[in-house]
């Protein structure tokens, strides 16, 4: 598993981004600035599987006439985008954007995944998250 760390790491390194240090060595996180928010991209890499996953919307403060809609939006959204998908935790109900492949994937196959995520963070911002009354907040945990 630390040779596919290791790749990955520098595929991120040479998409331009950051790698930003964590403890825990199956994973790797990554911050993308979009719209002067930060979300923050965390990729969990195991022997056979690399899964990226953004944290795009806290839902608590949201009433849950809006929540229902807001959960409509993003599932039409996974219908209608190419590669963009949408998905809720199991806890809370946050919405995040996900992307996984197979551990044996290219480069080419990693960025076009992979950019599927600020993809559909720019895809929620502009149209889903102006549909209910929602407030775009910045979910990086580590800066």
């Amino acid at each position: 598993m630390a040779e596919l760390i290791e790749k990955v790491s520098e595929w991120l390194k040479k998409m331009d981004l950051k790698i930003i240090p964590i403890e825990d060595e199956s994973k790797i996180v990554v911050n993308y600035k979009i719209e002067d928010h930060v979300f923050q991209v965390l990729l969990i890499v195991s022997d056979e599987w690399i899964n990226a996953k953004a944290l795009v919307a806290h839902v608590k403060n949201i009433h849950p006439s809006e929540l229902r809609k807001l959960y409509r939006n993003v599932l039409a959204a996974n219908w209608a985008l190419n590669e963009v998908t949408f998905s809720c935790d199991p806890d809370e109900g946050n919405i995040w954007c996900e992307t996984d492949m197979p551990a044996e994937t290219t480069f080419e196959n990693f960025d076009v995944e992979f950019s599927s995520i600020p993809f559909g963070i720019k895809y929620f911002i502009s149209e889903i998250a102006p549909t209910v009354s929602f407030t775009v907040r910045d979910t990086a945990l580590y800066v």
